[in-house]
């Protein structure tokens, strides 16, 4: 009797194990789950993004971004952030176009868009990195129209692609959408010059080896009447792309 009550026991144990999970799965079902964001001026700052409710299959974390999967739409998903939701923008990877919704908090711009190819969402903070002149581990980021690489040597790109980036970039983001998605910035981050068309902005770098406790100590130039991009150099100076 005494070994048939305890099998009894571990049996009734394992039942209520394996309820509490299985409740604990569909209460996470029913609530949904919180996407959270880095921001492009604090790596260790989260911010939430939507909250996807269904089944999510795939996340995939990186620095700034994440993609995952979702029944459902991106409409349902803007309705879960409507407060910070500023409306849709078209942004490019390379070549390719999305339509994409855009949020905006605390000089932050937060983008979903739906990837056809691959069936899924990616989302992430809408800030470029700045690479040029030998700069590729500073990790200097500042918030800019398109997320994307701002580098010098596009050689390789534009003979792939038979297209000018820096042409590209201005004929995509005229002043005027420069001068939009700008505007929402705080003046401690960002001045507009709107006769000569030109944007500063200031920009971070979380890397160890360069030191940013005195505050943002590197800033880019946004030269849209002439087509250029100015930002810093290894040596502390400054190069312009052009």
């Amino acid at each position: 009797m005494g070994k048939n009550h305890t099998k009894k026991m571990y049996f009734i144990l394992i039942i209520i194990v394996v309820s509490i999970i299985f409740c604990w799965g569909s209460i996470r079902v029913i609530k949904g789950k919180n996407v959270y964001i880095n921001n492009w001026n604090d790596l260790e700052a989260e911010y939430r993004l939507c909250t996807v409710k269904g089944r999510v299959d795939d996340l995939h974390f990186s620095e700034c971004t994440i993609s995952f999967k979702t029944h459902m739409s991106l409409d349902e998903i803007i309705e879960t952030n409507r407060e910070d939701y500023v409306g849709k923008k078209d942004i490019y990877f390379y070549s390719f176009k999305y339509e994409a919704a855009l949020f905006f908090r605390n000089d932050n711009y937060y983008y979903i868009y739906y990837n056809e190819d691959n069936d899924n969402y990616r989302a992430g903070n809408l800030c470029a990195r700045w690479t040029a002149d030998g700069l590729w581990g500073a990790n200097i980021k500042f918030p800019f129209p398109e997320a994307q690489d701002i580098y010098e040597d596009y050689e390789d790109l534009e003979k792939e692609f038979d297209i000018d980036i820096m042409d590209e970039i201005f004929e995509k983001d005229d002043f005027e959408t420069m001068k939009e998605f700008y505007s929402r910035l705080s003046p401690e981050i960002c001045s507009i010059d709107e006769e000569n068309q030109i944007i500063t902005v200031k920009a971070y770098s979380n890397t160890e080896s360069i030191s940013w406790d005195s505050g943002y100590l590197y800033e880019i130039v946004i030269d849209c009447k002439n087509h250029t991009i100015t930002g810093p150099t290894k040596e502390g100076g400054t190069v312009t792309l052009e």
